[in-house]
């Protein structure tokens, strides 16, 4: 049967490391070539795109970048803030010469999600949060919940998060959809331990990512980068759950009465 179709990160090699914006565009005008050569033999090859750390995940993160902080306020050196909007901009930049190579297709890595960082940018931007220590904020976020403000605030936090992956996606759909209202944009989805933390509805962002022309596309939940964790999926039925919920949600959007 084959491969007909490959999502492709804009990466000369894997050591690489996180280039500047220029090279990142240099690349994916090689890509572009590199995919009408493959096109000729039947394999369609589009642009994949990871937002907070280099796809290998095991290279230092230039400067210019905010990096992720931990509860206690202790750096996670690897990933870079969601918020940071540096790199917001070079996404929305580099998603934008993906659509004027002509590329149909562009698809996100599951890290496009708003997890795991308590940086002070994140922090101070929570109402909810003012006047509070980190480890009274880590005890709502982290531990059994014990009174209903603490849940109310919990709510609250993720509502917070959302809001800004939402304004994000609008940005980075405005931006593609501004050159060509035809290309099509999709996403991995997460294993659902991330969404927990991030407060993400993929049902809504296959909404905020569909246009009439254009609708949204995903791959399925999966995450399953060993043996264990396939194992995991399987015995719980997850991604057979998220199979049928996701299939069902893109039906509708793409029925007459929606």
């Amino acid at each position: 049967m084959g491969i007909s179709r490959a999502y492709v990160s804009p990466y000369k090699t894997n050591n690489q490391g996180l280039p500047e914006p220029d090279v990142i565009h240099s690349n994916l005008e090689e890509l572009a070539g590199k995919a009408e050569k493959a096109k000729k033999k039947g394999l369609e090859v589009f642009p994949f795109f990871v937002t907070i750390n280099h796809p290998e995940g095991n290279y230092e993160l230039p400067p210019r970048y905010r990096r992720q902080r931990n509860p206690d306020g202790s750096e996670r050196s690897a990933f870079i803030c969601f918020r940071d909007k540096t790199r917001q901009e070079e996404m929305i930049n580099f998603t934008k010469k993906a659509a004027q190579l002509g590329f149909e297709r562009i698809l996100f890595d599951d890290d496009l999600r708003d997890a795991f960082c308590y940086c002070d940018e994140h922090l101070n931007g929570f109402k909810g949060f003012q006047g509070k220590s980190r480890n009274e904020i880590s005890t709502i976020l982290n531990n059994t919940l014990t009174t209903p403000e603490y849940e109310r605030l919990r709510i609250e936090w993720y509502n917070y998060k959302n809001d800004g992956m939402e304004e994000y996606a609008n940005k980075l759909r405005q931006g593609i959809h501004s050159i060509n209202p035809e290309c099509r944009i999709g996403i991995c989805n997460s294993a659902k331990r991330c969404h927990d933390f991030s407060g993400r509805n993929p049902k809504k962002w296959l909404r905020l990512f569909s246009s009439d022309t254009a609708p949204a596309f995903v791959r399925l939940c999966g995450e399953c980068y060993d043996d264990d964790l396939m194992h995991l999926a399987q015995s719980t039925g997850w991604h057979r759950s998220e199979q049928r919920r996701v299939g069902k949600e893109f039906r509708s959007r793409l029925s007459p009465s929606h």
